[in-house]
């Protein structure tokens, strides 16, 4: 079905549901109301003449003079006065008296209450009920009256509702007929265009017929036109660019390559005459004992001392090479088991001299990861933590993960969105902390805030961090103040049985 047919019975279909159906109601109302005016006229004549009646009975006579003109009015069936006992005591035709109304009206006789109306409408009649006392005794009077009134008032209106909503339909589908083919026109050249252009008319161009949205359609479809032009005469230069592009990042590829060989095997040729400078300063040391004095012996400690630094530095510098350059090996790597072997094994001695604890403020999740790189991502963060500490004070490691999706914390630490297939975890300690100015240098390699006598290291562990976050696709980053203490954050693949970790972890909460 085209666009056009689409568009019109839409809108035409909803048309004709809104005028049925306020023709209905409209139909509906104006019955009503007709019904309503003949029924409040009926109740009027019967409560005047009930009227009439209770005084004329106060006089000890019936009010003949207003019956008869009762029985004039043109809706006029019958009228009964009906004593106590259901016997019809007067009428307006002599064959009703000493009858029972339940004798032609069986069915509601004995339900209609007293002073009410009811309209039969499949027999066109209605019936006034109401009560009055007179000379100590009850009455009822019943007035008859046709509904043919409101019968024909309803086949009129029908007729005429039904004649007014015809035209208007009428009327509406061919001003819609006319309103969608002028709006579609442009539509209609833009599709054509298109074809064109798709058949390679690089050159046709649609009229702009109008200011409206149709119109700027028109104009950025020209536009569209006009720089496929543009860019279809120079694609050329374009398959070429980048033809050189990846020739360039190939080479690029090779020097890399060439450049951590030669960073490899540089560091292997350097750790040699090191290893010896280092001994025999150590042999050397041994053999003079106590003859060196002053400058001397402090020389001969600085030399040492440096090569030994130097062998570190070498030795850091091989291992941050061989993390950019091993294979990743992804696997399920369970943290809280992770930081748990590293309680045991490596840092057991560290945390045993200084007193240090680890806290995991939570049950972690896996994350997809190398096993290996993790761990010597974990134990640099938490070493760092444990040896910037405080003086007097116990280092105090925190580690935490933190995910919006899990509802695990109320919020993310600033400028920082966690990804829905990513966790972030935290490695909170009670150290010196970090002067805001020095966030982003201390991931740099062997960049140091602090002199080695107070604190000793390569200054290249963040710089390892960082590498093997980077290699999993996170991101690292610190917050911290002075003094307060540092919060290392980072961010990697959350485990593929994430769902699990999610039930486990809450059900770990809850309990």
């Amino acid at each position: 079905m085209k666009l056009f047919w689409k568009i019109y019975c839409v809108v035409l279909i909803s048309f004709v549901a809104v005028i049925v159906l306020s023709s209905y109601v409209t139909s509906a109302i104006r019955i009503s109301d007709a019904q309503k005016s003949i029924a409040d006229e009926q109740r009027t004549i019967g409560s005047l003449i009930t009227s009439d009646i209770e005084r004329g009975q106060s006089e000890s006579k019936w009010p003949f003079e207003s019956l008869k003109k009762l029985s004039e009015h043109h809706n006029f069936i019958f009228w009964w006065i009906v004593d106590e006992n259901g016997t019809i005591h007067l009428a307006d035709k002599a064959s009703f008296i000493g009858s029972r109304p339940c004798d032609y009206f069986p069915q509601i006789a004995g339900a209609l209450p007293d002073d009410d109306l009811l309209l039969e409408q499949q027999q066109n009649f209605g019936l006034f009920v109401k009560s009055f006392r007179a000379k100590k005794q009850k009455w009822n009077f019943w007035l008859g009256f046709s509904t043919e009134y409101i019968a024909r008032t309803s086949r009129k209106i029908i007729f005429s509702t039904v004649i007014y909503s015809a035209s208007a339909l009428v009327i509406l589908g061919l001003v819609l007929y006319f309103v969608i083919i002028h709006f579609l026109r442009p539509v209609k050249h833009l599709t054509a265009g298109a074809e064109k252009i798709g058949k390679g008319e690089l050159n046709h161009r649609v009229e702009v017929e109008s200011n409206d949205e149709l119109g700027y359609l028109a104009s950025s479809f020209n536009k569209m036109a006009e720089d496929l032009k543009k860019t279809t005469t120079s694609i050329d230069n374009l398959n070429r660019e980048i033809t050189e592009r990846k020739r360039a990042e190939e080479a690029l590829e090779v020097s890399n390559r060439e450049l951590r060989d030669f960073v490899y095997i540089a560091s292997h040729d350097l750790r040699e005459p090191l290893r010896k400078i280092s001994s025999f300063g150590m042999l050397l040391e041994e053999s003079l004992g106590g003859k060196l004095q002053g400058e001397d012996r402090e020389s001969l400690e600085f030399m040492i001392d440096g090569a030994n630094r130097m062998t570190q530095m070498i030795n850091s510098l091989l291992e941050y090479s061989r993390i950019g350059t091993k294979e990743i090996t992804y696997e399920t790597v369970d943290l809280n088991e992770a930081i748990g072997q590293l309680e045991q094994l490596e840092l057991a001695a560290l945390l045993e001299e200084t007193g240090g604890t680890i806290e995991i403020q939570q049950p972690l999740p896996s994350v997809q990861a190398d096993p290996v790189q993790i761990r010597r991502l974990l134990q640099n963060l938490i070493t760092n933590g444990i040896k910037y500490r405080s003086e007097g004070i116990g280092p105090r490691i925190v580690i935490r993960a933190v995910r919006k999706s899990w509802g695990l914390l109320t919020e993310d630490s600033p400028g920082e969105q966690t990804a829905e297939d990513t966790v972030r975890i935290e490695v909170q300690d009670n150290g010196i902390g970090i002067e805001e100015e020095h966030h982003r240098r201390i991931f740099k390699m062997f960049k140091r805030l602090h002199s080695r006598d107070k604190y000793e290291g390569a200054g290249i562990g963040l710089a390892i961090c960082q590498k093997i976050v980077e290699r999993h696709g996170g991101r690292i980053g610190v917050e911290s103040k002075a003094g307060v203490g540092s919060t290392f954050w980072f961010t990697l693949p959350a485990s593929k049985s994430l769902e699990q970790e999610q039930e486990k972890l809450i059900s770990s909460l809850e309990t």
